[in-house]
């Protein structure tokens, strides 16, 4: 988090500097100085990322592990295995409601990060669009699911 710190501080006084600057000439020496700027400019969010996903992954092997506790001792007496059961029971059960949508959010934030976007005004205008785009891949155009309409 240091880093992250010497980062701001840095972007910070570069920022000081544009603002400051009063002609072309000026913002011109700011931009080679940002060229040849010794300390880091770009933040480093490895440690953020590596905690997510360990995160998720501690959440996963606990669900699987209590999932798996149901079905082995189904005579627990502890109600929390089957309510856990009942949960991922009831998340894979409506599936095709919620998987799309949250794929295609994550298409779409990396669209937005690559730049590639759809033409509409803000990034959480498209990002909602793409989501909701998403979700209609299950409608046929004659009103029924897919499974009833062949």
């Amino acid at each position: 988090m240091n880093h992250n710190r010497q980062v701001a501080g840095n972007i910070a006084s570069i920022k000081a500097d544009v603002e400051a600057s009063t002609t072309q000439a000026d913002l011109v020496e700011v931009i080679r100085a940002v060229e040849n700027h010794p300390g880091p400019l770009d933040y480093n969010d490895r440690p953020m990322r590596l905690l997510q996903w360990g995160l998720i992954a501690l959440s996963a092997i606990c669900l699987a592990i209590a999932f798996i506790e149901g079905f082995l001792y189904g005579s627990v007496e502890s109600e929390v295995f089957y309510r856990v059961q009942q949960l991922i029971y009831f998340a894979f059960s409506f599936s095709s409601f919620w998987i799309p949508p949250l794929i295609a959010f994550f298409i779409a934030l990396r669209l937005e990060e690559r730049g590639l976007h759809l033409p509409l005004p803000a990034a959480p205008a498209r990002i909602a669009a793409i989501t909701v785009l998403g979700d209609c891949w299950r409608w046929c155009p004659c009103g029924t699911t897919f499974t009833g309409c062949c």
